[in-house]
């Protein structure tokens, strides 16, 4: 029973149990069911706003469509507008151009007046100036000294017959055109107390105390170069055929000297050609490099760096691989031969694999450094056993110091006397020439106007009065070549000497005119019949030699200097190539044609125009040009104003001509 009764509580716990089940089952469909709702419902919902989205983004596309329309609109109408603008501006830029080009043309008109006005001014100005010059052409014949004329300038140096000395004077003057000048213009330099444009050849312009002046040149003329680097060089690697000329004449180079194998053989590569080593000798008038010197191939049958014998300073303002000075694998090279050489100032010396080269060592170059940082490297060179072998030494009379090569001009010192850059042994004071006198540790040679002594000292020091004899003539202490005769004193008077029977210059007696008293009439024959000889007698004066019957018009157009100017008085108007064709006597003219007018004024030629030079040269302008000065206003008035005349010169443009026609196109 109890079984039964368990069992039927079982039964009833599993019923309720499924009945729970079902319960749970019935609920669980229940929440199914409304979540299914649920999501239907938020189906629905999210479908409304979804429509409702879409709704809101057409309306956003519509108000965006009306906002860009709008936008067009606004654009189109500005662009209307800027286009009535800019047409507005090119109106207003049109009119502004419009009145421009009236003011130009009102400017154009004015200048053109301005001009002819001014050329007219510029006319009456020269015709004028004409006439000063022919005044003044009338006056002084030479040279105008403020007003009074003059033969010549008051001098620089003045003869002192005290001292028997030239010493300077104080009231010198220049040499400017025919006038007489206390100072040259700025623009100017002075030479031998005269203004001139340009120093002649030989001379080199300096400045001294605030005068551009002339100097004669120490040998070549210093001249300054680019060096390899610098300047034109500046992508140049090296020295070559394309560049070697450029160092002709330099006495100094700024930049490096660098020369390498392909100095010499050419480079195929930069179609560069090889060099001709001659072209080296260029180096020789070198004086200072102000970077490196670097040579790393030298012609085969050259032994020493010869070329560079007169190089004395090496700056090393630009060094390769720390060194200044280079010598490397030149196997044919024996010395190096750089006998001037007295600076290196920085940068170190490399000697390098030079398998003959002798002459070298360490302490001559550090005595050329300027810094303790400076060093030596003399590897791979002959040995100095080889040389002493090969008798390769320095000469006996080379101090300690050394030298630069084999014998007496390759020393860094002497051992005794020096003689223009060779050491010897003593001066020739009792023999050979020229005779010597010992100055300090110097040979100097005695002056030329001593006389040659036997068994006794020529001189006692280098000046024209410590000789021991004239060799000519004696003025006071000093040995002339011949007695003063002529030459300007102080006041502007003329001092005459003579040489008496022990040779001793002696004033002559003031009853003499010149020199002994005898004229220049009785001085023609005794000179030779030299016009030359003459006019140094006469202190350069035409008028005084004039009067001689053996000189003609054409030995005083020498002697003057071919100037017509100085022959005017003399040659009654007959200068016309000296050949007796007359011109018209117009000193202006004749100061024009003489050259002794910088400007050559037209004015002046115009005035010979007519009479003479027109019909002489041909009606020819082309043959007037050249008097012209090169000025076409010149021949504008020789054409007697004909542009048809000027046309025919090939090279005048319309441009040229324009001024000249008075601006007028009818007559060009």
């Amino acid at each position: 029973m109890e079984e039964m009764r368990k069992d039927s509580m079982m039964e009833e716990v599993m019923k309720d149990s499924m009945t729970e089940e079902v319960r749970m089952d019935s609920m669980m469909e229940e929440v199914r069911k409304d979540s299914m709702t649920e999501e239907v419902r938020m189906d629905s919902m999210m479908e409304e706003v979804r429509k409702d989205s879409m709704t809101e983004e057409v309306r956003m596309d519509s108000m965006m469509e009306e906002v860009r329309k709008d936008s067009m609109m606004e654009e189109v109408r500005m662009d209307s507008m800027m286009e009535e603008v800019r047409k507005d501006s090119m109106m207003e830029e049109v009119r502004k151009d419009s009145m421009t080009e009236e003011v130009r043309m009102d400017s154009m008109v004015e200048e053109v007046r301005m001009d002819s006005m001014t050329e007219e001014v510029r006319k009456d100005s020269m015709m004028e100036e004409v006439r000063m010059d022919s005044m003044t052409e009338e006056a002084c014949s030479e040279f105008s000294d403020e007003g009074t004329c003059k033969d010549i300038c008051p001098p620089l140096k003045l003869y002192n017959p005290k001292t028997h000395q030239l010493v300077n004077n104080p009231n010198a003057k220049f040499t400017f055109g025919a006038s007489c000048v206390t100072a040259c213009p700025r623009n100017y330099v002075v030479t031998e107390g005269s203004c001139v444009r340009t120093c002649s050849a030989g001379m080199f312009e300096v400045e001294e105390e605030g005068v551009q002046r002339c100097k004669p040149c120490d040998g070549p003329c210093p001249k300054a170069c680019d060096g390899i680097g610098v300047g034109a060089l500046i992508n140049t690697i090296a020295v070559n055929v394309s560049n070697i000329e450029s160092f002709r004449n330099c006495t100094k180079i700024n930049g490096d000297v660098f020369i390498i194998n392909q100095s010499l053989t050419g480079d195929l590569h930069d179609k560069i050609p090889p060099m001709d080593p001659a072209k080296l000798e260029y180096f020789r008038s070198v004086k200072e490099i102000t970077g490196f010197l670097v040579i790393q191939s030298w012609p085969e049958n050259w032994t020493s760096l010869s070329v560079f014998e007169n190089l004395e300073i090496i700056r090393g303002r630009t060094q390769q691989r720390k060194y200044s000075v280079a010598v490397v694998k030149a196997e044919h090279l024996l010395w190096l031969g750089l006998r001037s050489l007295k600076e290196v100032s920085a940068g170190g010396v490399l000697l390098l694999n030079n398998s003959q080269l002798c002459f070298t060592r360490t302490d001559q170059w550090t005595r050329l450094f300027r810094s303790n940082q400076q060093i030596v490297s003399l590897p791979g060179n002959a040995p100095p056993s080889l040389c002493e072998q090969q008798n390769r030494t320095c000469d006996p009379e080379c101090s300690e110091e050394g030298c630069w090569g084999p014998g007496p001009e390759m020393c860094v010192s002497c051992r005794h006397l020096t003689r223009r850059g060779r050491c010897v042994r003593s001066c020739h004071l009792l023999q050979g020439t020229p005779r010597e006198v010992q100055v300090s540790s110097s040979c100097e040679p005695c002056h030329p106007e001593c006389q040659i002594q036997s068994g006794k000292p020529s001189c006692s020091g280098t000046g024209p009065d410590q000789c021991t004899q004239c060799s000519h003539s004696q003025d006071g202490p000093h040995c002339v070549p011949m007695c003063p005769s002529g030459v300007l004193g102080d006041g502007d008077t003329l001092i005459w000497t003579f040489s008496d029977k022990r040779g001793r210059c002696r004033a002559c007696s003031e009853d003499c005119s010149q020199g002994y008293g005898r004229s220049l009439a009785a001085l023609w024959p005794l000179s030779g019949c030299s016009p030359a000889a003459l006019w140094l007698l006469s202190s350069r004066s035409l008028a005084a030699l004039r009067p001689l019957s053996g000189l003609s018009l054409a030995a005083l157009w020498l002697l003057s200097g071919r100037s017509l100017a100085a022959l005017w008085p003399l040659s009654g108007c007959s200068l016309w190539l000296l050949s007796g064709r007359s011109l018209a006597c117009s000193p202006a003219a004749l100061r024009t044609l003489s050259g002794r007018s910088p400007g050559r004024s037209p004015a002046a030629l115009r005035l010979l125009s007519g009479p003479v030079l027109w019909p002489l040269s041909g009606r020819s302008l082309d043959a007037l040009w050249p008097l012209s000065g090169c000025s076409l206003d010149a021949l504008w008035l020789l054409s007697g104003r004909s542009l048809d005349a000027l046309w025919m010169l090939s090279d005048l443009s319309l441009a040229a001509l324009w001024p000249l026609s008075c601006c007028s196109l009818d007559a060009l």
